[in-house]
């Protein structure tokens, strides 16, 4: 999944700071999880940046579908045996 822009972070942090609603209602409104809005306004609490975290590693999902389809053309390559009658 990707990241949320920037722009909808800051619209959100600055409708928070309006207070034009509570974290569930900015939630709904920005069309966003709640558990996302708590951490965003959390984040910018503790740090004061919506930025995203980084990534922290672990495998490149293009790397994984390149497996998934290699592993698919070996599947398909294999002769199926003749059925027992």
């Amino acid at each position: 999944m990707k990241a949320y822009s920037n722009d909808l972070r800051t619209k959100i942090i600055e409708a928070y700071q309006k207070k034009e609603g509570s974290l569930r209602k900015l939630a709904k409104r920005f069309s966003v999880s709640f558990s996302f809005v708590w951490r965003l306004v959390k984040r910018f609490r503790k740090r004061g940046s919506v930025a995203p975290k980084p990534h922290r590693g672990g495998l490149n999902p293009n790397w994984i579908w390149s497996i998934g389809s290699r592993y698919a053309t070996c599947l398909t390559s294999i002769p199926t045996l003749p059925s027992p009658n």
